[in-house]
């Protein structure tokens, strides 16, 4: 709608703030979910593209697009299971329809191994995506993160094994990132459907 009416700016404004499967797919993705935790709908539907709506003659849309944020940032963090994980659902935008993310968060709880240093589990972070992609089908990157000794190991998932060279540039992304970041870890590759699931 915000194209067809020459609203580029509104247009531009909305796409910065969805989650989209490129380099910015991470960091675009924390961003999406600190907004949902903190019921910040603004941060997720910028005035500027509400206007542009409103100016298109689509106020009606607008108002679908902020009760369905609402609806999201109401349901994010919701505890799953026994209350270890945590589900934020939020869009992404991959060239076609709008198709939901669902990230999974568990914190360490720290109270396993005895205490300080014992295996850092307070310091664990570990994390899930889960998504349908048009060419892989479904796809889940399973993460865990260790703040104090500055690890990250990634598994990712699929129903067929990826290619080697689809394979060798995760690797490649991935070494170069740890690089860059200065993070130690592995990223391994699991096919055959043993997802994790919630």
């Amino acid at each position: 709608v915000l194209a067809n009416a020459n609203q580029p700016q509104a247009l531009e404004q909305l796409l910065r703030v969805m989650p989209q499967p490129d380099a910015r797919l991470a960091a675009s993705m924390v961003a999406f979910s600190g907004a949902l935790r903190s019921g910040d709908v603004r941060a997720l539907l910028p005035d500027t593209s509400v206007r542009g709506l409103e100016k298109a003659g689509r106020k009606d849309l607008a108002s679908r697009l902020k009760a369905d944020l609402e609806g999201l940032a109401e349901d994010s963090g919701r505890p799953l299971g026994n209350g270890d994980w945590r589900l934020y659902t939020m869009p992404m935008l991959g060239g076609g329809p709008i198709e939901p993310i669902r990230l999974y968060v568990r914190k360490g709880s720290g109270d396993e191994g005895g205490g300080k240093g014992a295996g850092n589990q307070g310091n664990d972070h570990r994390f899930v995506v889960d998504l349908n992609l048009t060419r892989l089908g479904r796809l889940q990157l399973d993460g865990l993160v260790r703040r104090q000794d500055k690890l990250f190991d990634l598994i990712i998932r699929t129903d067929a094994p990826l290619d080697q060279d689809v394979r060798r540039d995760i690797l490649g992304i991935f070494t170069n990132a740890s690089e860059l970041v200065g993070t130690k870890g592995t990223v391994s590759f699991q096919a055959g459907g043993r997802w994790m699931e919630f």
